[in-house]
């Protein structure tokens, strides 16, 4: 598995939507092998296929923007962003994006964030996410 967590995300858009008040961008790659079974197989065989699950949060400050993107339609989302491990600044952009939880937290000096859920689906099976170097 590999996940990704970027600190200080900007330029964050989600479709065309410019996305402000963002503190943070975690990105999960999940593949897993397809196992199979034939008749009278005594184990399991491994398929070259292979299932991706591509899934994130995206901690954000503005309750009304959190909002508007449980709404909003599947869209590619895209940032530039500091890797939780340092190094250069990525530009990373994952297609088929729609966000499906929310769940709202007190923090300290009452600045209240909002983590939103998300889940990537490529139709085409190909791996959603870009990850490059941002321009400079």
């Amino acid at each position: 598995m590999a996940k990704k967590r970027f600190f200080n995300p900007h330029n964050v858009k989600h479709g065309i939507v410019a996305v402000d008040t963002v503190q943070s961008i975690t990105l999960n790659r999940n593949w897993t092998r397809l196992a199979a079974q034939g008749d009278a197989d005594i184990t399991d065989s491994f398929q070259a296929k292979t299932n991706m699950q591509v899934n994130g949060n995206l901690v954000i400050q503005d309750p009304i923007q959190a909002d508007a993107l449980l709404d909003a339609a599947s869209a590619t989302l895209e940032w530039d962003g500091q890797p939780e491990a340092g190094g250069t600044i990525k530009h990373v952009e994952v297609t088929g994006v729609s966000f499906f939880t929310f769940a709202e937290t007190d923090s300290h000096n009452a600045v209240d964030t909002i983590t939103l859920g998300w889940n990537a689906y490529s139709p085409t099976g190909v791996d959603p996410v870009l990850i490059e170097n941002a321009a400079p």
